[in-house]
């Protein structure tokens, strides 16, 4: 599956992600004042190369990504998403 950059961003701060700008975008999920999640979004428009790295390092299924992107997968769903799999506690 391939997303825009732009909707890579959207979903980072759908989940309310901490975004640090440099030569890539990077992104950390905080969590009880941790940052257990983090993942990179090249600067620039278009498509990600690395669309498959981007949802591993969300920790997301293909189904769970594309509801991101529609919006019903929610921050909400996030949590219990990385609880399930033990990410967070």
């Amino acid at each position: 599956m391939i997303i825009k950059k732009q909707e890579a961003m959207g979903i980072v701060k759908k989940f309310e992600m901490v975004i640090r700008p440099g030569k890539e975008i990077i992104a950390k999920f905080c969590y009880n004042d941790t940052f257990p999640i983090y993942t990179r979004i090249p600067k620039g428009k278009g498509d990600m190369q690395c669309t498959g790295k981007f949802r591993a390092q969300l920790h997301l299924n293909e189904e769970q990504l594309k509801e991101a992107i529609r919006c019903p997968f929610k921050k909400e769903h996030f949590i219990n998403n990385l609880r399930e799999k033990g990410y967070i506690k």
